[in-house]
């Protein structure tokens, strides 16, 4: 199958499995999903997904830019927080409004350490359960940059 059949023509790979899948109606019918997808992304608002072959068949999604944007406020949200001190992971979530830690707090956490403006008081540790944030010299300027009026 090539990258131009994705969404136009169906190959099972195991045709007693899927007949078998079929039956049980633990999927539909052959050759929908592609159709799906790429009608799910434009429906919530995303760039199409990008797929890929190379042994595998992989698609790549982008967020919708709302959402991308909502990312950017949730690092701020995360920066004013540690201006008032140190924080866990678990303490920021609850700081900034969400209920527990989640998968985008921990990567905008990451991409905040990445940039140089958050680090973590146990430099050796970064996955240990005792781990705390603060920010940076370079956080605090960042932040007071931003609060002033243009």
């Amino acid at each position: 199958m090539t990258l131009a059949d994705l969404g136009r023509k169906s190959v099972r790979r195991n045709a007693l499995i899927a007949d078998l899948l079929h039956r049980i109606e633990f999927i539909e019918k052959a050759g929908t999903g592609i159709k799906r997808i790429r009608d799910e992304a434009q429906h919530q608002g995303c760039p199409g997904p990008v797929w890929e072959a190379n042994g595998f068949t992989t698609a790549i999604f982008r967020p919708n830019p709302e959402v991308r944007a909502a990312v950017g406020a949730q690092s701020d949200q995360v920066l004013v927080a540690l201006s008032q001190g140190e924080h866990s992971a678990g303490d920021l979530a609850v700081a900034i409004g969400l209920r527990s830690k989640t998968g985008a707090l921990k990567r905008t956490l990451g991409e905040l350490v990445a940039a140089g403006l958050v680090e973590y008081t146990l430099p050796d540790k970064p996955t240990s359960r005792l781990q705390r944030y603060r920010l940076t010299r370079a956080g605090r300027a960042h932040l007071k940059k931003n609060k002033e009026p243009k």
